[in-house]
């Protein structure tokens, strides 16, 4: 399901629900790191659904998408996978067409999440801290 600013109660229940969960956070700059930011997808929304995922004694699986900042935002998710570059996608993609091709990084990542193949790799950056203000403290 894909978070908006209409149906975020919608998401964080879905989310609540869900077993397990998979969330797909993109940064695309460090506006997006504050959860009181309106530049791209709404960080808070994720707070919550981790949060009240742990309340009910669940677990929460994120893979970052765009930038590897995600990694240092929700260090609460119980497993974070990284991939770079990834596009949406709103859809399975049909097995053949016009349509059909995604790139593999996401769909990789998601398949590892469930046990179909194995996530691998290293970090080529490394992962920041934020301070008080989910500001960028590099290291």
């Amino acid at each position: 399901m894909l978070n908006t600013a209409d149906n975020e109660e919608e998401c964080v229940q879905a989310a609540v629900d869900a077993d397990p969960a998979v969330l797909v956070y993109r940064t695309y700059s460090s506006n997006c790191l504050d959860p009181a930011s309106e530049d791209g997808f709404s960080s808070a929304v994720f707070d919550r659904v981790i949060e009240e995922r742990h309340a009910a004694g669940k677990k929460t699986i994120l893979i970052s998408a765009q930038l590897p900042y995600d990694a240092a935002r929700f260090p609460e998710a119980d497993a974070i996978l990284l991939t770079y570059g990834s596009t949406i996608m709103r859809e399975v993609p049909p097995a053949s067409g016009p349509d059909s091709g995604y790139m593999p990084n996401l769909p990789a990542a998601i398949c590892a999440c469930f046990g179909m193949g194995e996530a691998g790799g290293q970090v080529p950056v490394k992962i920041p801290e934020l301070d008080e203000n989910y500001h960028l403290i590099m290291p």
